[in-house]
């Protein structure tokens, strides 16, 4: 009981309504600026900013990632479907926009990589790989039958599947591998099946 009693003091002493005086923070909002230039605290040598063109032909929806390659600027904008290509200034210079389900389209662009001047693309709902040059140019393709993925990356000559948790034909792994012709395919990381679907929690 005298636990119980101390404790109660304690806690009605240490408990305070912010109405007391000694307790509030005043903030004069009228006082406070509208906007305020970053560059006097950043060195600004290590960055350009750089407004893109805008017009009809090159409405972003949202800047889902983001290439540079040294001399253009690569916006990948999965609500469009879109790869927007700007130059180092930001004029529009095209964009990679082939949505459809024939032989050089995508119907999503669920995973996007760009290295050596190629652009993969993967789609899983047509369960391909699609892959065009730097100036937008359909190079080829193939099938990726049987596997899951959330993203791509490309290193020495394979591409790399990245799974979300979600049971595939070709079994449950979180990483999948082929070589650039979608042959050799690789199987890493497995997990039970039981544990599919819970990255989407």
């Amino acid at each position: 009981v005298i636990y119980f009693v101390f404790f109660f003091f304690l806690l009605l002493y240490g408990c305070k309504t912010a109405t007391e005086p000694g307790n509030s923070i005043g903030v004069d909002l009228d006082g406070g600026q509208d906007s305020f230039d970053l560059a006097a605290l950043l060195d600004t040598t290590f960055y350009d900013i750089v407004p893109l063109e805008t017009d009809r032909a090159c409405m972003i929806g949202e800047v889902s990632d983001l290439f540079f390659d040294g001399d253009r600027f690569y916006i990948v904008d999965k609500t469009t479907g879109g790869i927007f290509v700007f130059d180092r200034q930001g004029k529009f210079l095209f964009k990679i926009q082939s949505i459809g389900r024939g032989a050089k389209e995508y119907t999503e662009l669920m995973g996007v990589y760009f290295t050596g001047n190629r652009f993969y693309i993967y789609d899983p709902s047509l369960g391909k790989l699609l892959v065009f040059n730097a100036q937008g140019h359909f190079v080829g393709g193939h099938a990726v039958p049987g596997i899951w993925a959330f993203d791509i990356f490309v290193f020495r000559d394979r591409v790399y599947y990245l799974n979300d948790w979600e049971a595939a034909d070709q079994g449950c792994y979180r990483l999948y591998s082929t070589d650039l012709q979608g042959g050799d395919l690789r199987k890493m990381l497995p997990f039970p099946e039981e544990e599919s679907g819970r990255g989407w929690g």
